[in-house]
């Protein structure tokens, strides 16, 4: 029943240069997909990359105080976030099971314009790190 709920959306990939990590996946097979969008909310800029039915997004620091910053000080480029789609029917649901299974809202839901202005929110777990929510 829960991947009814969660339906798996993308990676998101902390980078230091979105155009060179973009370059670096078209080598390895995969497209870049739509234009370079800035997030000043966040301090980031992102672009999606895609391969078959396989999404990546590419986060850049916009800012130096920009949390992406700080991971890529901390871990070099890596992926660092998990993201799953939940149709507006079933925010009510998933948002019930996210805290039943431990996980902590970190940032509550603000519009994404990566995502088309859609909302999001980020949880993080224990035992699986950070995972954003896309509400549609």
């Amino acid at each position: 029943m829960n991947e009814e709920i969660f339906q798996f959306h993308h990676t998101g990939y902390a980078v230091p240069d979105i155009d060179r990590a973009a370059r670096a996946l078209e080598a390895l097979g995969w497209q870049a997909e739509g234009v370079i969008c800035p997030d000043a909310e966040r301090k980031i800029r992102i672009a999606f990359c895609r391969r078959g039915g396989a999404l990546i997004e590419l986060v850049e620091p916009a800012a130096a105080d920009s949390p992406v910053s700080a991971l890529l000080k901390k871990n070099g480029p890596a992926p660092y976030h998990l993201c799953y789609a939940v149709a507006a029917q079933n925010a009510a649901a998933a948002r019930k099971i996210l805290a039943e299974k431990g996980f902590a809202l970190l940032l509550r839901d603000a519009p994404a314009p990566a995502l088309q202005g859609r909302n999001v929110a980020f949880y993080y777990s224990k035992d699986l790190g950070l995972t954003e929510i896309l509400w549609l």
